[in-house]
Parts: structure tokens; sequence; C-alpha cells
């Protein structure tokens, strides 16, 4: 039986793979099971959770100038410059390896206290969970000797894994063959020139010395594994789709939800969500403008009132008569007003594994509107959940808006139907129990695969 788990992930938070892993960490918690976590970055001191401190283990060169960094990103409200000189110049001259790799292109693995992680947590587990490790935390290359050492479940909640650089290749699919002539160095984790062949062999290195437990929230990412650097690694996979808390997330009062967030109780609202909303590179921000002029012109009679959640309202001023930007939510009960006051919930997005925000919107009973990419078409049932559009078709968007407030009927099915869907299939617990599951099986397989190699 699974008694202890320890998390692994680039920071701590509310949304995609940050939440993800601290809703499972506090289920875990909650039934009394030795759970950790651990993060690159951590803003929140929550029970059992650990901070990756690799400056501790660099060395004593490496210690001075990374604690100059420190402090010049802390003065940088009063000097010029001081956060470039903190954030981008002093760490290269702490770890000059480090500049030289960046600028061949070489993704950075140099994080020496991936190898001590199991020496920050009170106790051994059971199982390690690593959830993405990207972000400039972790060494990759500790995976390999991590798999030897005891279970380790890898959750794919992007493709950073299998690529030489980017965490979706969008249509790209160099991946599969080993990258080279990147069309894209931009794309997160962005590189500096096209080492991407090279980040990808050396992926492959590692996880051909590597034996993992790998999970997906959608089959469209699983089977992305298949055919990828990753598949000599899997000595398992499952799909286990991501859970939200259906407690909180939940069908509710639109005009009382209004009425607390000060929003119009007669106009028709849309709302769309992300992380940054208009740079952003895996939301259509480009089509969702086109949206706005479109139905505007196509409902100039109706009081439309589009929402924003995500982006810092004075850096989108052009936008103030169309849309009100609303700043990151990381209050799950405060998100869960917007969703019950809104009418309709968009996703246009360019790349997506599973996104929460839609379970979420789902869960409050609002129709989602969102493109059939990625795992997205698994979280809705088109024409009974919400409306699955073509990628980059604003037209389809606005025709379905259209649709759903001409015929109240529908969109209240979509609605009701939504709701009891997410209920049924998306619940944080139900995530946990496949989960718990998954480490029973994989902890058996890895004890078994031990002795063998013992023998």
């Amino acid at each position: 039986m699974i008694r202890s788990v320890c998390q692994v992930n680039t920071q701590d938070g509310a949304g995609g793979a940050a939440g993800v892993c601290r809703t499972l960490h506090q289920e875990f918690l909650r039934r009394d099971l030795s759970a950790f976590a651990v993060y690159g970055r951590r803003k929140e001191h929550a029970p059992a959770s650990f901070l990756i401190e690799n400056d501790r283990y660099r060395t004593c060169w490496g210690r001075f100038w990374m604690a100059a960094a420190k402090k010049a990103v802390q003065f940088s409200g009063t000097y010029r410059g001081a956060q470039r000189m903190g954030e981008q110049i002093l760490p290269f001259v702490a770890t000059p390896q480090r500049a030289f790799d960046y600028l061949r292109g070489y993704e950075d693995f140099n994080f020496p206290a991936s190898d001590s992680l199991l020496q920050m947590i009170p106790e051994r587990p059971d199982v390690l969970h690593l959830h993405n490790l990207h972000g400039n935390y972790f060494d990759l290359s500790s995976v390999a000797r991590l798999t030897k050492t005891l279970p380790t479940v890898l959750t794919m909640h992007d493709l950073w894994t299998m690529t030489g650089h980017c965490a979706h290749p969008f249509d790209c699919v160099r991946w599969m063959s080993g990258c080279g002539e990147c069309p894209d160095l931009k794309s997160p984790p962005e590189v500096r020139t096209d080492a991407t062949r090279k980040n990808w062999e050396k992926k492959k290195t590692i996880f051909s010395s590597s034996r993992l437990y790998i999970a997906a929230p959608s089959q469209w990412a699983l089977d992305k594994v298949e055919s990828s650097l990753l598949r000599g690694a899997a000595a398992m996979t499952r799909l286990i789709p991501n859970g939200i808390d259906t407690c909180v997330f939940s069908p509710g009062n639109k005009i009382e939800a209004r009425a607390h967030l000060g929003l119009p109780l007669t106009a028709k609202i849309i709302m769309f969500a992300a992380n940054g909303i208009r740079n952003n590179p895996f939301r259509d921000y480009g089509t969702m403008k086109r949206v706005v002029h479109l139905i505007a012109n196509t409902m100039h009679d109706e009081e439309i009132l589009f929402l924003g959640i995500g982006e810092d309202p004075s850096s989108a001023s052009e936008w103030a008569e169309k849309i009100r930007f609303v700043p990151y939510i990381s209050s799950p009960a405060q998100l869960r007003l917007y969703y019950r006051a809104a009418d309709i919930y968009l996703h246009p997005a360019l790349a997506d594994v599973f996104p929460s925000v839609i379970l979420e919107a789902l869960a409050c009973g609002t129709p989602v509107v969102a493109t059939r990419v990625g795992g997205i078409p698994e979280q809705i049932i088109d024409g009974s959940t919400g409306i699955l559009t073509p990628v980059r078709d604003a037209e389809a968007i606005v025709n379905a808006v259209v649709t759903l407030f001409a015929d109240t009927r529908f969109r209240c099915a979509l609605s009701t139907a939504a709701a009891a869907h997410a209920a049924r299939h998306y619940d944080k617990k139900r995530m946990a129990d496949h989960y718990l599951s998954f480490y029973e099986e994989a902890a058996d397989d890895w004890k078994s695969n031990t002795s063998v190699h013992s023998l």
C-alpha cells in the first residue's frame, strides 16, 4: 500500500501543472498520507512543501555571485537596470558554463540540488511523482538515477520532455525524428540558437537509461509518447484526466454572482481566461480580437460585455471599451463567481493538453466554446456539453456564440449537461483515486523489475 508520495513541480500555484500538483498534494494530506511537494519556486509555505535551493549546492564562487544577483533584484525598484543585472548577467557570472551553454542554444540542466532531491524531505517516499521539469530548476539528467532508486511517475502536462526545447510543437513533427532546423526557437521555453537536435539527443540518452510510469490527462498526449523518444522509457502508461474541486466549482445563481462582482445584471457576458491573455503563446489572442469585433458588429443592438481574466487592465487600455480585463485570480471561490456570472466561456487555443479552466467552466454550468486542438475534444462532448470549433476560425466561434444566445433552451441544456458531466468525471477525488491506483501498480512493477535485475 502507498503511504508516502513526493511530488515535484516547477512552482506552486493554482493553474495548469501547478494546480494539479497542489490539488493532489492537498488531497493526499486529507487522506493522512505522508505527502510532500518539492518546488523550484514557491510563493506559499503550504504544509509539507519544500523548496529546491540549487544555490546552496554551488561552488563558493557561484554562491557569492548568486547572492549578489538576488540583492540586485531586490533593488530593482530603485536602480535602473538592477533587475536585468540580477536576473541575467550575474547568474551567468556565477556559473560561466551555463552562459556558454545558453549562447549555444543548449537547454539548462545545471541545477545541482536535483541529485539531493530525496534528502530534502523528512522520509523516503514510496513513489516519486514528477510534473513539469522545465523552468530552470531541475537537472533532467537526475531522472535516470531517480528511476533506479524508487518508482517514478511522470505526468505529461505538455510535450517538453520529447522535444528539442518547446513545450508545445504545434504543427511541427520534427520531435518524432530528432528535431533540428527548428521553425520557432522562441516558442517557450525558448533557446537562443538552434541546438535542438543536440537537446533532443541528450534527452533521448537520459530516458534510454530511465524507467518511467507515464500518465497523461488526455489520450492525445498519451498517444504522443508512443511516437516519441519517451517510448523506450515507458514501463507503463495511464490516462488520468485532471480533476478540480467540484464542491467549489459548481453551478450557482447568476444574478447574485453579477451583483457581488459589480457586473451588469442584464448584459450578455462572454468570458475568456489565460495567464497573460495578450502574450500567452498558447492562446489565440489574434482570433479572440477578431471574435470581439465580429460579435460587437453582429449583435450591435445587444448589451455585450467581454470579460478577460488574467490580464493587467492597465496594459490593455486600447480594449477598455470592448473588454473588461481582470488581473489573474488565484482564489477558486472568487474565480467561481466569474464563471457563474458569465453566459458563455470561450477558449480559443492554439495548443493545450487538458486545460483546467475548461473543466472549471463546465463544472459551473457555463457553456464552453473551444477550439478543437490537443486534448480539448476529450473534455467537451460537441453539441452536448459545449461546442468545438476549428483552430483560428473566428467566424465559427461567432456563429456558436450567436446560436447559444439565440436558442435559450439549447444553452440551458448545455449548461445542465456540462455541470453533470464535470461532476461525474472531473472531480479531484476521482483524480486522486486514479493516481493512487497507478502508484500501486507502478510500485509493484518496479519492485518486480528491480528483483529480477538483482538476481
